[in-house]
């Protein structure tokens, strides 16, 4: 399948996997365009679409990327792409390609280059396409069996309504697109900077939103956090500019009262977490880090990440994802609590156990309120426990903030 793949999202997927239930065929490959011959140069550059693809595609096992377009100089045709594959045949073991597209270019398939011979000689098959009605597709398909011989055959799959040019403009708006895209995608995106998101801002203008917006307490215990994430940081080796961002704005939507909070969420793009939806205390952190993209200009995938799991941890949560979990419990100005000393003490030696025993202390203080904690604290702990074995003598840590 081609196109520009500008950026790839999950009706690209949904399509992929359609292809290989209703066809006789062993794998799927999806083909970026390079140069594409009807349309503006793309935004993102022919490497960058395949590696996007490459990320949608990683734990799929027949569907794969393929540069044999983005790797080739000049206007990208699909003629000579066909040539090209049939050509590196094996006499012995010939494979037969399928001409996998949406429904709108089967209205100008006969406009291609040399669209004789693929007609005549490549068999298409066609899904459905937003914005292009079922009977203008088939009358366009009779036309073509007619007066070429074409071999089409239709897949039948109910598809969103995603197009890659909203995305691109989600992007731009600092507005997430986790709901349209692969979770790796939008990693990329973020990494990368595609789509020119917002500018990020200075510390300084940071500084003055969260000054502006947050109670003096939770203002001065942002800064802490920022000092105590760029001290762990520098300990333990994690990059201490990451730490202290994410730890400065960890808690930027904590000001908003949770009606509010589930407005903004859904408004960013941020996919329902139905454990976090009726709790502030939970879901300020998912609700925060989609914020960081507009408010901000912060797309470090890496940050968004601390920032949104600074209150739970998470099963394979990194160093820096630790760090600033830690940090925003054990920060300078946070009132005492039993074990509070204790773990300060170990977080400089022992960033996991550490970690562990904060953890410890937050399952056992939500249990002894009749509560159930979150399954992500859980889930952190076990993985915690599974890479490093924590000081089993550690204090515990209660809920913090």
């Amino acid at each position: 399948m081609g196109g520009t793949f500008n950026p790839p999202h999950i009706a690209h997927l949904m399509i992929a996997r359609a292809a290989l239930d209703a066809l006789p065929i062993d794998e799927v490959w999806l083909m970026p365009l390079g140069i594409p011959p009807h349309k503006q140069a793309p935004e993102a550059s022919p490497s960058e679409r395949l590696a996007m693809v490459e990320a949608m595609l990683r734990g799929e096992d027949r569907i794969r990327a393929s540069g044999a377009e983005t790797n080739r100089p000049g206007i990208t045709y699909t003629l000579d792409t066909m040539r090209g594959l049939y050509a590196n045949n094996t006499p012995a073991d010939p494979v037969t390609y399928i001409n996998l597209i949406g429904a709108d270019l089967l209205l100008s398939l006969d406009k291609w280059k040399g669209a004789d011979e693929l007609l005549r000689t490549r068999e298409f098959a066609v899904f459905p396409r937003a914005g292009t009605s079922r009977v203008e597709a088939e009358s366009a398909a009779r036309g073509l069996r007619r007066d070429y011989g074409a071999r089409i055959v239709w897949i039948e799959a109910a598809l969103p309504d995603i197009s890659s040019t909203e995305l691109r403009a989600r992007v731009r708006a600092g507005l997430s697109i986790e709901r349209y895209a692969t979770a790796s995608v939008q990693e990329y995106i973020d990494r990368v900077r595609l789509y020119n998101p917002p500018l990020a801002l200075s510390r300084a203008d940071m500084i003055a939103i969260l000054r502006d917006t947050l109670s003096k307490r939770r203002f001065e215990h942002s800064l802490a956090v920022e000092r105590k994430s760029a001290e762990l940081a520098k300990i333990h080796n994690v990059p201490e500019d990451k730490a202290a961002l994410a730890g400065l704005l960890h808690d930027c939507a904590k000001y908003l009262p949770i009606e509010t909070m589930r407005g903004e969420a859904a408004r960013l793009g941020v996919e329902p977490d139905p454990s976090r939806w009726s709790d502030a205390g939970l879901l300020h952190s998912i609700t925060g880090a989609a914020m960081l993209r507009e408010r901000f200009g912060v797309t470090d995938p890496d940050v968004l990440s601390a920032v949104r799991h600074h209150n739970t941890g998470r099963a394979g949560m990194t160093e820096l994802d630790t760090v600033v979990y830690l940090a925003d419990k054990i920060e300078d100005t946070r009132k005492p609590y039993p074990g509070l000393a204790c773990i300060r003490a170990l977080a400089g030696a022992d960033l996991l156990g550490a970690a562990a025993a904060c953890m410890r202390g937050v399952i056992k203080h939500v249990l002894s309120r009749g509560q159930s904690p979150h399954p992500d604290t859980a889930s952190a702990l076990s993985y915690l426990e599974s890479i490093k074995n924590p000081n089993p003598r550690a204090h515990t840590a209660s809920e913090g903030e």
